[in-house]
Order: C-alpha cells, then structure tokens, then sequence
C-alpha cells in the first residue's frame, strides 16, 4: 500500500495532534499484509476509532478504494487534521467527533467490516490520561489498558458476521490477558505483525467473532 502523505498537515498542528510514529506505520504494515484477507471480505464499510492525523484511514482507502470510511476523534484538532489529510489525498472520508464511538448509538450495529484502533496504550497514572489533547492519543492509565477495555464491549456489536478488528498495543498491556479479556467478548485473536521500535514491542492484533 502506499502510505498517505501528510506533507498537507501543519507542523504546528501536531501540538495537538499524534504526529504518526513507529506505532501508526506497524498498523499500515499490518493492514498490507492482511490486504487480500480484507479484500475477500468484500468490505463496505471501515471504521477507525481515534484516527488522530488520518493517515491510516487515508492509506486504507487509497488501497480498498470506494467504500464508506468513517473515522472518529475525541479531539477536535484531530477531527480537523483528519479531514485536511484525507482530503488532499483524495479520498472520502465522514469524521465525527465523538468519544470512541457513542455518537453512533446502534446505527453500526454488526454494520462494519474494517474496525481499525490505534489507542493511546502508554502505561500512566489515569489522572495523566486527560491532561491535554497529546495525552488523550497516549496515556493508556493503569497497564496502558483503560481505553482498549472500554472499547472491547463496542466491538463484537459493531463488526458485521465476517467483520475484523485491528488493535495495536505493546508488549506491557500484556498481550495473553488482552486475549482472555477479548474472548470475554466473543472475539478470537491472533497476532498479525509484530516489531521492536527502540523500548517498545509493538503489536498488531486482530480480532473476529468466533
């Protein structure tokens, strides 16, 4: 896949915004080499919770080409780099303001195809979570773990009978408790990509129904 260009986002406007780093280019990885998988699914639409710069989405959709992308962001800066990027990268893309997903209510639901998650999963206190616009994308609270399990209820409800989730993580989240907590939820995992960047072990995992 060739990944978006976001030559087109501001420099300054990455004091707000999760500049994309070694954990965004492993999901693009991650995501190109599970492309033909996602191409027999046949998808309609994807979804990227938190998509921060956009250029996941960006890249995605130039390589899936027409269907229906929607990305959220709690973060309005985000929501706003988000639309400059997919724009100047010509692709379609509706962004949405929302906390991971409550502004959807049931109208997504089993609905999507391509669930897409890069959340913030930096351990910290949970009082450093909402200090700014920057921790919202890294502080993950206690094991780096607080978002993505707020998340892991939404997702057997959103993806569609043959739908797939990908999350990224690093190794301190603890990756065999990450699955027993999915399998809670209905969802079988298996590790897509994974790559040492400097102190992290990042991690590709992709979940579907069982």
């Amino acid at each position: 896949m060739e990944t978006a260009d976001y030559s087109s986002l501001p420099k300054n406007i990455f004091l707000d915004v999760y500049e994309p780093a070694e954990d965004t280019f492993i999901m693009i990885d991650a995501l190109e080499k599970d492309l033909d998988f996602i191409n027999k699914l046949r998808p309609s639409i994807c979804l990227e919770v938190g998509s921060g710069s956009g250029v996941i989405s960006a890249t995605i959709a130039k390589a899936l080409g027409p269907i229906c992308y929607l990305c959220t962001d709690i973060n309005p800066v985000a929501v706003h780099a988000t639309k400059i990027l997919t724009q100047s990268n010509d692709v379609s893309v509706d962004v949405i303001q929302t906390n991971l997903v409550e502004a959807f209510g049931t109208r997504l639901k089993n609905a999507v195809d391509v669930l897409i998650f890069n959340p913030p999963y930096v351990p910290s206190p949970s009082e450093e979570m909402n200090v700014d616009n920057l921790s919202l994308a890294t502080c993950g609270g206690s094991k780096g773990r607080e978002v993505m399990d707020r998340f892991f209820p939404y997702v057997s409800k959103l993806i569609s009978e043959n739908g797939v989730f990908y999350l990224t993580c690093i190794s301190q989240n603890n990756i065999e408790d990450i699955q027993k907590h999915s399998s809670l939820h209905k969802l079988q995992m298996c590790i897509v990509l994974d790559r040492k960047c400097g102190m992290e072990h990042l991690f590709v995992l992709r979940f579907t129904s069982t």
